[in-house]
């Protein structure tokens, strides 16, 4: 990854959100390099990425149950928290 899509991928993420990364190292498609450099140009403190070590360039079968256990281990209300509360008048 040039230096130039790199600035692009850091000046593209912003604000306090949660960034979710999932990296297989056997991808031919983003390679682990590429992909790790995106992951470290992004900015602010709520970031995980996950390493598959035998995934190519797929989605993870537990994603769903990744992005869960990311969102309840950083103490980010998820869309459907959200919801809930306002629907409850919070």
């Amino acid at each position: 990854m040039n230096h130039g899509r790199k600035k692009s991928v850091k000046n593209g993420v912003s604000g306090p959100g949660l960034v979710i990364v999932t990296v297989g190292l056997v991808d031919r498609t983003c390679p682990a390099t590429s992909v790790y450099t995106a992951y470290n140009a992004i900015p602010g403190k709520h970031q995980q990425i996950v390493v598959y070590p035998t995934m190519g360039h797929v989605v993870p079968k537990d994603w769903g149950q990744l992005i869960n256990a990311v969102i309840k281990k950083s103490h980010i209300e998820s869309p459907a928290e959200k919801r809930k509360k306002k629907n409850q008048g919070f």
